[in-house]
């Protein structure tokens, strides 16, 4: 219940995965790339040492992550779902997204939440809801999914999503793009 009140403040909710991509720029000589039917393949001489230079700058990034930023850039209120480990580079992650404007917070345990939307969606769509209040049923439940360990816990049953929905702010619904 805590997530649905809490995200009353979001546009929309991305969950899933950050990473950090590193981009390096390789120094020309030592590195090759051979291409054969195979493919193209980057080689570097077994022992041989690089040195990256000092401009190869880390971005963070991921699909959830990538998203997120995509729709704060576009004037909506984001909030990231997803786990950032508690050193530097999770502090770097984290500070990346406030910088776009995206709100992040962890979740309990994600496994299951995508699992969790897809199948209330069928659900909703299956009990012959419209397209507009459907859509309002996959979040809640792949949000409590990811508040509790596990891929079934979080799981709601009818009753208890009606309630969630019920408990929802005015503003919780599908709107047009």
């Amino acid at each position: 219940m805590g997530f649905v009140t809490g995200a009353q403040n979001f546009d929309v909710v991305s969950l899933g995965d950050v990473v950090t991509d590193e981009f390096i720029r390789l120094p020309e000589g030592a590195v090759h790339v051979r291409v054969d039917d195979d493919g193209r393949w980057l080689e570097i001489p077994l022992g041989t040492k690089l040195v990256i230079e000092d401009d190869s700058l880390p971005a963070t990034g991921g699909s959830a992550a990538n998203a997120a930023v995509a729709m704060a850039r576009l004037g909506l209120r984001v909030g990231l779902a997803s786990y950032l480990a508690h050193d530097q580079i999770g502090l770097d992650m984290l500070s990346a997204m406030r910088g776009e404007d995206v709100d992040a917070f962890p979740p309990i345990d994600i496994t299951g939440a995508g699992d969790a939307f897809a199948s209330t969606m069928v659900a909703a769509i299956v009990s012959g809801l419209s397209l507009r209040e459907a859509l309002r049923w996959p979040p809640i439940n792949a949000a409590t999914t990811s508040s509790q360990y596990g891929t079934q816990s979080g799981l709601l049953r009818h009753d208890d999503l009606i309630r969630h929905l019920d408990a929802a702010p005015a503003n919780f619904v599908a709107r047009d793009l």
